[in-house]
């Protein structure tokens, strides 16, 4: 570890960004435990001072999975629903997007771990086990068309960084790193970031990462849910000929006109999950709810049109409509409650 800290601690003239494979060497030191967590806290934020390159990056992805439990004999998941790992403080609409989609069909691999900072949100794994989930070895509702894994339970390493994290208490690449470990296959990666200029390095590491397509898109705190609030969003659109192509959204074509006001912040794990019950049972709203339920209906539309599913995205959103109204999303939290682990059979209930 130490010469590779030299190099990246010199100052902001002098240091210079390590190659892939010297990257790869620091995080499997990281891994078996070589390096100490005085070493861990400097690399981290000299690298935050200087910066970091894709390479540096995919070192980092790289060398964790070969390090991590992966579930690679699992069923291959149409998404890789890859959000921030530091919470919640907005509504998380992927999760009752989720199961509207397993309604339609998809399966999603939601991933995360214990709260972190800055910004300590609401874990996802917190919301879902009020749900009624069930967490095995690190992996919540093994085969169900939603499930969850906590990642530091599947990699030692991240369990390890942790604390390292809460000490040095600023955000740093690592908050990249795990949601690009990919323990379940996945055909569709949906990477949320908090402006474009994070989207480029992404793209990057997008073309190397074994997905048929990513999306990578500005979402609400930086997640993978494309806000309705906003008059417009990018998405980019990275296919498996690594080739990019750049899409725009504008949630207002599709009737949906909020301001970031209409949106509630800080919700006690306890609403947020009743909240999450009450949107997805499909009856009307109190007009509180009202934004929330669209946000959903937008993300669940988009995520359709996106795999291509539907032709438009206007299209997505009449089919998740329709989902919701007839209390689909409803059941798929249902049996998802009921979730035998060995069970393989997956319910569709829609064809789109």
């Amino acid at each position: 570890m130490k010469p590779w800290l030299k190099e990246v601690a010199r100052g902001e003239t002098l240091a210079r960004p390590l190659t892939y494979r010297e990257s790869y060497e620091v995080a499997a030191s990281i891994a078996t435990g070589e390096a100490t967590d005085a070493q861990i806290g400097a690399f981290l934020v000299a690298k935050r001072l200087k910066g970091e390159t894709w390479e540096e990056m995919q070192g980092f992805v790289d060398a964790f999975r070969d390090y991590a439990a992966l579930l690679s004999a699992e069923p291959m998941r149409t998404f890789d629903a890859a959000g921030p790992y530091d919470g919640r403080k907005t509504f998380a609409a992927t999760i009752p997007v989720s199961f509207l989609l397993a309604a339609a069909g998809h399966t999603t691999y939601l991933h995360g771990g214990p709260p972190l900072p800055p910004k300590y949100g609401t874990p996802l794994e917190s919301l879902l086990s009020r749900l009624g989930g069930k967490i095995t070895e690190g992996i919540m509702q093994k085969d169900a068309p939603v499930t969850f894994v906590n990642s530091s339970e599947r990699l030692q390493a991240l369990a390890r960084l942790h604390h390292v994290r809460e000490e040095i208490g600023v955000r740093s690449f690592l908050n990249t790193v795990e949601k690009l470990l990919g323990l379940l296959p996945a055909r569709t990666l949906l990477f949320g970031v908090f402006h474009k200029k994070a989207a480029g390095p992404i793209i990057e590491l997008a073309k190397r990462l074994p997905y048929e397509e990513a999306f990578i898109v500005q979402g609400e705190e930086g997640a993978e849910d494309v806000p309705v609030h906003r008059k417009q969003t990018f998405i980019y659109h990275v296919t498996a000929k690594q080739d990019v192509e750049t899409l725009q959204v504008e949630p207002g074509h599709y009737g949906f006109s909020y301001h970031r006001d209409d949106f509630p912040l800080y919700m006690k794990e306890a609403e947020h999950v009743e909240r999450i019950e009450t949107i997805l049972e499909g009856d009307a709203v109190e007009a509180q709810l009202e934004p929330l339920r669209d946000q959903v209906l937008f993300n669940t539309g988009l995520r359709l049109y996106l795999i291509g599913d539907v032709p438009s995205v206007g299209a997505g959103i009449e089919v998740a409509k329709m989902l919701l109204e007839s209390g689909s999303g409803a059941r798929q939290l249902e049996d998802w409650r009921n979730h035998d682990a060995g069970r393989q059979d997956l319910q569709h209930e829609v064809s789109v």
